[in-house]
């Protein structure tokens, strides 16, 4: 009997638990109302089609320094091979594709653990959606 007790009261509390870290806390995946108003510039980035950049780190190299308005870069489909490293100085970017199975950011130079990704961020204001880093 006290084993019982003791396994219900731990499912009670996990269920507890699990249901306080998600709605609570706002850690339900939700897009802010009139989010798209604040961004002031978008551009389009792929490997093939009419596009401004052909690749991730030219389109955050275009980004001014100092920015204080958010810049969309979106990302069509496909594997994008490449480091990219996005300054202190180049804030407020949203990189954001269609579909995180269909967008794969990879790269791989065999270093330390904190520079060998396919990604540095070094500006605060940095928004990844839909896009997998490999």
């Amino acid at each position: 009997m006290k084993f019982l007790i003791c396994l219900l009261a731990l499912s009670f509390w996990n269920l507890t638990a699990s249901s306080s870290r998600i709605s609570p806390h706002g850690l339900e995946h939700k897009q802010p109302k009139n989010f798209n108003i604040d961004i002031g510039k978008t551009v389009v980035v792929g490997q093939s089609g009419a596009t401004h950049f052909k690749t991730i780190q030219a389109a955050i190299d275009s980004v001014p320094s100092g920015n204080n308005k958010w810049i969309k870069i979106q990302l069509q489909n496909g594997i994008y091979f490449e480091k990219i490293v996005i300054p202190m100085e180049k804030e407020k970017i949203i990189l954001q594709g269609n579909n995180p199975l269909e967008v794969i950011i990879q790269y791989n130079d065999a270093g330390q653990a904190s520079s060998s990704g396919p990604m540095i961020v070094n500006a605060e204001y940095f928004i990844a959606i839909n896009v997998t880093f490999k």
